[in-house]
């Protein structure tokens, strides 16, 4: 029988019931670096996401700026925030 190709990891030819691994304990290295670079990948998004979090977030709004705004728009403070504030956070 002709050989369909060479295992994965370690290189050794494959019979033909194989398909990419030799043995098991091929097949578990092949799984456990699959899951390594899964948990990697998942890590770098979880980074990349908040990363983009901490860009979205919004300056602070002081009780100055709240006084000055309230000032400029001759709002009161509770009608001022719920316009203005509150769409800001």
């Amino acid at each position: 029988m002709s050989e369909q190709g060479h295992c994965l990891i370690c290189g050794n030819p494959l019979n033909h019931k194989q398909v990419a691994f030799c043995c098991k304990k091929c097949s578990q290295i092949a799984y456990e670096r699959k899951k390594r670079d899964e948990e990697r990948e998942e890590k770098k998004q979880l980074k990349e996401e908040a990363a983009k979090r901490k860009l979205r977030k919004k300056p602070k709004v002081t009780f100055n700026m709240v006084l000055q705004g309230m000032k400029e728009t001759g709002l009161s403070y509770g009608e001022y925030v719920a316009r203005y504030v509150k769409e800001d956070v």
